[in-house]
């Protein structure tokens, strides 16, 4: 079930506009996987979403969930997940699958552990993009997660809407 999610707009920052969506990570149904967790401090919303898998899923196929959203205004806007992984490895237990719309399924990690944070990567192939984002033009959107890493937490979804010329 894809469902409209509650979107908060920022507005004036300093000396430029910069938009941001946020997602609670809980609103929409949670597929076989996930579950609805409130033991970490400091989340938002009604709590947040943790992969339970008992292995990482190699293929973006489980566990699949929608986020639709509205655009009001065009351009280019960075993913941060606000997650949360437990693992002292920071290359293992510290992704999930990504998708944006009808493009390609990317892998999303977190070099930042035991504790909440934005630090959002994507992973292409291999190559590693520090400021992942999607052009995004006015209008509707959808917006996926697939479980990847067991004991991966999200509690809330970002766009950032930036200028391409600050990357």
């Amino acid at each position: 079930m894809i469902t409209l999610l509650y979107l908060l707009i920022i507005g004036l920052f300093g000396e430029t506009d910069q938009v941001k969506i946020v997602l609670e990570a809980e609103q929409t149904q949670l597929n076989a996987g996930w579950e609805l967790e409130t033991s970490y401090d400091d989340y938002t919303g009604s709590g947040y979403i943790t992969w339970k898998s008992d292995s990482i899923s190699f293929q973006p196929q489980e566990g699949v969930l929608a986020y639709t959203f509205k655009v009001a205004e065009s351009g280019f806007y960075q993913l941060k997940l606000r997650n949360r992984y437990e693992c002292e490895d920071l290359t293992e237990c510290n992704d999930v699958w990504t998708r944006m719309d009808d493009g390609q399924w990317i892998k999303a990690y977190s070099h930042t552990n035991y504790r909440w944070n934005l630090q959002t990567g994507h992973d292409i192939n291999h190559e590693l993009n520090e400021a992942p984002g999607y052009q995004l033009s006015n209008g509707k959107h959808t917006f996926y997660l697939a479980g990847r890493s067991p004991g991966f937490s999200i509690d809330q979804i970002v766009f950032e809407k930036i200028s391409l010329s600050k990357m």
